[in-house]
């Protein structure tokens, strides 16, 4: 048992605290080429069905279903028109979507809109004057919310993930479940109390503070393209879909001016 935990936690080489400095924006000091980290995966992974999967021609089926998926009763993004809108005139919406789409994934083009975004502050607990008690939600606008359910459905339906993603991450994989992670950790809680050599070992709960707010974007599109996926998924929409965005503040019912990336 006290083996299969330690395959589980621990392996030798790079640890993940260099792996984060070399990757994120919050090292301003940081000299180190960003793709260096890119050699780290053991296994560089060529076409297969995922990338079949995210060149293919988006049909009307595949809309249809993206819009179906999204959930009724939502707030609009800053274009007005919320899901319940593309729900209730998905026959109409689901031929002109699908011609727009495969225009704009095909070319790397997409409207401006498709990069604006309200941003509403939700409160959590403590003190309401202090900024970082409050959890700031993304309003997009549903056509790009949509678009985008198509593509990462692609990814998951083609179940590559858990090929390219480490058997640690449990969470967000799918065929993997996070409980199994709660469960190794309580097993090496019993493994640990019935071995009196094991008594002061410690267990440490990490997480890294808005971990995706401060990735490399620089990195992201570089990681995602090291890892087989076609340049029309990575380039043409990763990329161009985190270029130039723009956000305004909700407050009170009233917005901010646009603040640009």
């Amino acid at each position: 048992m006290k083996q299969r935990i330690r395959r589980k936690t621990w392996h030798d080489g790079r640890s993940t605290g260099q792996l984060f400095k070399a990757t994120s924006v919050k090292f301003s000091d940081n000299s180190k080429d960003i793709t260096d980290s890119l050699s780290w995966p053991r296994d560089h992974h060529g076409p297969d069905a995922a990338s079949k999967a995210l060149i293919a021609e988006i049909t009307e089926e595949k809309g249809a279903e993206a819009i179906g998926a999204c959930s009724p009763w939502k707030a609009c993004g800053p274009d007005s028109l919320n899901n319940d809108w593309y729900r209730d005139f998905e026959e109409q919406q689901t031929p002109i979507l699908t011609i727009l789409f495969n225009i704009w994934y095909k070319k790397g083009v997409f409207p401006n809109t498709f990069l604006e975004t309200d941003i509403f502050c939700l409160k959590k607990s403590g003190d309401a004057s202090n900024p970082l008690n409050y959890r700031p939600l993304a309003l997009l606008n549903s056509d790009y919310k949509i678009f985008t359910r198509i593509i990462v459905t692609a990814t998951r339906v083609s179940k590559s993930l858990s090929s390219r993603i480490h058997e640690h991450q449990n969470g967000f994989v799918p065929g993997r479940q996070i409980h199994d992670t709660i469960d190794l950790f309580m097993t090496a809680q019993v493994v640990i109390y019935a071995d009196a050599e094991q008594h002061e070992a410690v267990a440490l709960l990490l997480d890294f503070q808005k971990a995706y707010d401060s990735l490399n974007r620089e990195f992201l599109i570089k990681a995602i393209a090291a890892h087989g996926y076609p340049q029309q998924f990575a380039q043409k929409a990763v990329a161009r879909l985190h270029d130039g965005t723009r956000v305004r503040v909700l407050v009170n019912g009233h917005r901010s001016r646009w603040v640009e990336e």
